[in-house]
């Protein structure tokens, strides 16, 4: 009966310590003899150690068996679970995603800029998981805090349906939305209008800043989608339903404007820089470093362009669909 015993022992340990305890260790002793007792009546014989393991083990492990007589507890309860697992998604999405991609745009587009301001790659890659973890430590602290504070029975029951929110016409586009995205749209082109009248080439008597000439060609590439953008946007307040075939005239428009910004990001934006306050290497190395500032921020833009392209035809095949 020695395994036996040491087994008590084990569960024992993993048990509260309150005044139930000796009592569970003293029932389930009872119970492994008797069921021992039995055995060995049946068998006419002493059990062997090995027979004794095999009824230890059909018990369980001692921290498990232990855990059956506790109350069941959890971190996050299955009222709040939902929600918890929506907040770790938004905190993903808008703090952790953006983080990295910032941090990928320092290490790979300009390392050399990262390394100069004391931001090596490896020490930033360590401070990458510590806001990740510290993220997720946050939110489920607070979620943990709210589950505590909502165990009563006021939560459960005092609330009124009549606040729920209003069912929501998914297809269906406000037109408060359609007449903001007009007026800001005819904004963005009549400005982008105004852009392209301004010359490639500025010069006065410190500085001299010109522009590759290829830039007046991509600028009427995305005043033209500009224009498409607006146009769709008087459709939608025309006949306010989205269809399959808006989401995907807008698809197009995204992924048009992600193949435009691809190809400015390829090419440097500036021709040419001097000033008369600084050597000419240190103004070649502004005019890279501008450069280089100019492809990463439209690298960020193109990847959320194409986020949205894929958004828009995910949309669009539900819809045919159903």
């Amino acid at each position: 009966m020695q395994l036996v015993d040491r087994y008590l022992q084990a569960v024992e340990f993993w048990l509260p310590n309150n005044k139930q305890r000796a009592d569970i260790v003293s029932e389930l002793g009872d119970d492994i003899r008797a069921e021992v007792e039995e055995q060995e009546s049946r068998l006419g014989r002493a059990l062997t150690e090995d027979e004794t393991v095999a009824v230890l083990k059909k018990r369980g492990r001692p921290m498990l068996v232990a855990n059956r007589y506790q109350p069941q507890r959890s971190l996050i309860s299955p009222a709040w679970y939902p929600a918890y697992v929506f907040a770790l998604q938004m905190a993903a999405i808008c703090y952790v995603v953006p983080w990295f991609l910032v941090w990928m745009v320092m290490h790979f587009v300009f390392p050399v800029v990262a390394v100069t301001r004391g931001f090596p790659v490896a020490a930033n890659f360590g401070t990458f998981w510590s806001v990740l973890f510290t993220t997720f430590a946050v939110v489920t602290l607070v979620f943990a805090a709210l589950d505590r504070a909502s165990t009563g029975q006021k939560f459960a029951c005092e609330w009124d349906p009549r606040k729920l929110p209003r069912i929501r016409e998914n297809q269906r586009i406000p037109r408060a939305n359609s007449t903001c995205e007009i007026l800001i749209g005819a904004f963005g082109c009549a400005c982008w209008l105004v852009l392209l009248r301004l010359p490639l080439r500025f010069e006065d008597l410190h500085t001299r800043l010109v522009f590759s000439p290829w830039v007046r060609g991509y600028l009427w590439a995305l005043f033209a989608l500009g224009v498409a953008s607006l146009a769709l946007s008087i459709a939608n307040w025309v006949r306010p339903y989205w269809t399959g075939t808006r989401y995907a005239v807008r698809a197009g428009i995204h992924l048009a404007s992600a193949l435009v910004l691809a190809a400015v990001a390829r090419r440097p934006l500036l021709h040419e820089f001097a000033a008369s306050k600084i050597s000419g290497a240190e103004a070649a190395t502004l005019q890279h470093g501008i450069n280089a500032i100019v492809s990463a921020s439209l690298m960020v833009a193109i990847f959320v362009v194409v986020v949205m392209c894929w958004l828009d035809l995910m949309r669009a095949r539900r819809l045919q669909a159903s």
